[in-house]
């Protein structure tokens, strides 16, 4: 006949293994919080001025791509249709938290990737819009008419060069803003001469309009003859193309 105290034992020991099995050593069980974040304090923000690129035959609409990363608040873009765009930070970063300011359309899924060359994607955050996961006004009750904000802190680790988010197809925005742990030198804006030393190598290039861009006020070779007192302009908006030509 088996003991009671050794029968305690093996009870004991089966219950301690049931245990370990159902909540193993340093997991933590409580879910993660998706609630809406600020900025943390000693984060930076490193996105104005970041170019912004399409993907999968994305289309923007009601404002310039450019006004997502411009520094305002009050000017606007989206996605006619489908919204999957990101942003080129120039370097690679540690990237911290991500901001992004609605006009409409942010109860949808709202996901945010990172990569080191805009080619390969690594989802890092991924919130429902409808369930209030990362978003900032939880009283809002009208995607399309009500603006609203979606901040999230990035998972520890998270780094990249490329910022990528896709939301609610016919998504507008106000503002994007990535945040990094590491200050970014702002760039030098102010005028500078040309370095002595260096030698101009676009007199006689060819110059060609496009997006329908018309001259006027000149002939557009008036910009490279290397003579300040002739000229040409734009009679419709465009850009320049500077083409190949003699070095001096």
């Amino acid at each position: 006949m088996v003991k009671k105290p050794i029968v305690r034992r093996i009870a004991t020991f089966i219950l301690l293994c049931l245990i370990v099995q159902v909540f193993p050593v340093g997991v933590t069980q409580a879910e993660e919080s998706k609630a809406y974040s600020e900025a943390p304090t000693e984060s930076h923000l490193v996105s104005n001025g970041a170019s912004v690129n399409v993907l999968n035959g994305m289309v923007f609409h009601e404002g310039d791509p450019a006004n997502l990363t411009d520094g305002k608040a009050d000017t606007l873009t989206g996605g006619y249709g489908l919204v999957d765009f990101y942003v080129d930070l120039g370097r690679k970063l540690p990237l911290t938290y991500v901001n992004i300011s609605f006009s409409r359309m942010w109860d949808g899924v709202n996901t945010v990737y990172v990569s080191d060359d805009a080619q390969s994607w690594q989802q890092v955050i991924a919130g429902s819009g409808s369930q209030y996961e990362y978003i900032k006004d939880t009283a809002a009750t009208n995607g399309e008419t009500q603006p609203n904000e979606f901040g999230a802190l990035l998972p520890e680790g998270t780094e990249g060069r490329y910022v990528r988010i896709s939301t609610k197809d016919w998504a507008n925005f106000y503002e994007l803003r990535v945040y990094s742990s590491q200050e970014v030198a702002a760039p030098n804006t102010d005028y500078s001469e040309a370095p002595s030393g260096l030698r101009i190598v676009s007199t006689g290039a060819q110059v060609t309009g496009y997006n329908g861009m018309k001259f006027n006020d000149g002939d557009p070779v008036n910009l490279t003859d290397g003579n300040p007192a002739t000229m040409a302009g734009g009679l419709r908006s465009g850009r320049y193309v500077r083409g190949s030509g003699p070095q001096a």
